[in-house]
């Protein structure tokens, strides 16, 4: 429940399909964070989840002025978001099973 009140979740649809989600938090103050997205296998690479993370970007806009993600550093996401304008920061961490994560933040203003 707690994780529940401080985050949203944005649905993806294709042709009035739900194909995918974005789950967003606010670590702090002016930041939004895309904590998850996914998109179903079958529905990859046809551009759906660069459009959800720039509609995401698009409206968060008018309340943040940054926007983070943190992603797997040799993971394909990683390319994904700097397509998409984010900067890889010196920040890094270790996830699950040691695997190791990097940040992402995309200045929004």
């Amino acid at each position: 429940k707690k994780y529940l009140k401080t985050t949203e979740c944005w649905l993806a649809f294709y042709k009035e399909k739900p194909v995918g989600f974005a789950d967003v938090g606010y670590p702090k103050e002016n930041v939004f964070e895309i904590q998850a997205l996914y998109i179903h296998p079958k529905y990859q690479h046809k551009g759906i989840g660069s459009l959800m993370v720039n509609h995401l970007c698009q409206k968060k806009a008018q309340e943040f002025s940054k926007c983070i993600v943190w992603t797997m550093k040799f993971g394909p996401s990683l390319s994904f978001y700097q397509k998409l304008n984010f900067t890889k920061t010196n920040e890094e961490k270790t996830w699950k099973f040691g695997i190791p994560i990097v940040k992402l933040e995309k200045d929004l203003k």
